[in-house]
């Protein structure tokens, strides 16, 4: 096993719409939904994590990147990529992780422990109370990304990761202002196996 030095962490709390819009339940008798993950509108925050561009060198309003991945051992298209995207002109850039219902990341899928909709609860906040998922990006000391995902924010779950993250992720799901985005920094002071 490889040990993966951590610079930083970006995560996205997957709040009740993320979660129906990855899984196609916007959509309507007439078609169409959204099927995106909206990360942010922290445009300095995306650029700097991705180390990316907001300008479009043909001045249109969705500026595409795809950030490759390092695979994990033993699932099948893991390195990606993932494909991020900035609507330049939505709430002063809005960036997100485009159709996650039929081009959804590999490891954010049910086959790998990501909840389906039969597993949560739709009625008022009772989906926060069924520990919806977080999904991550690791971007390790080398420079290099990893995408992964929290399945359940339970507190056992969360045990596993390092007080900062579990604080945050925490405060996320329980928060009712829904504190969904964050980076948080860690310079190398933090690993995990690859």
């Amino acid at each position: 096993m490889t040990t993966i030095e951590v610079e930083s962490v970006l995560w996205r709390f997957i709040n009740r719409n993320d979660f129906k819009a990855m899984n196609g339940l916007h959509a309507t008798d007439e078609g169409g939904s959204a099927k995106h993950i909206v990360l942010t509108s922290n445009t300095d925050a995306i650029t700097s994590f991705f180390d990316v561009s907001a300008e479009s060198p043909v001045g249109d309003p969705v500026v595409t990147h795809w950030i490759d991945l390092i695979p994990v051992e033993g699932a099948p298209t893991s390195e990606g990529p993932i494909k991020i995207t900035c609507k330049t002109d939505r709430r002063g850039g809005e960036w997100r992780i485009p159709d996650q219902d039929n081009d959804r990341y590999e490891l954010w899928r049910p086959e790998y422990g990501f909840p389906e909709p039969s597993d949560m609860t739709w009625r008022d906040d009772a989906y926060y109370e069924d520990y919806p998922p977080i999904i991550y990006f690791v971007k390790d000391t080398e420079g290099r990304f990893h995408a992964r995902a929290v399945y359940d924010t339970s507190p056992e779950t969360l045990e596993k990761f390092p007080q900062r993250l579990r604080d945050r992720w925490a405060q996320s799901r329980d928060n009712e202002n829904r504190d969904n985005f964050g980076i948080e920094e860690f310079d190398g002071e933090l690993s995990f196996d690859a």
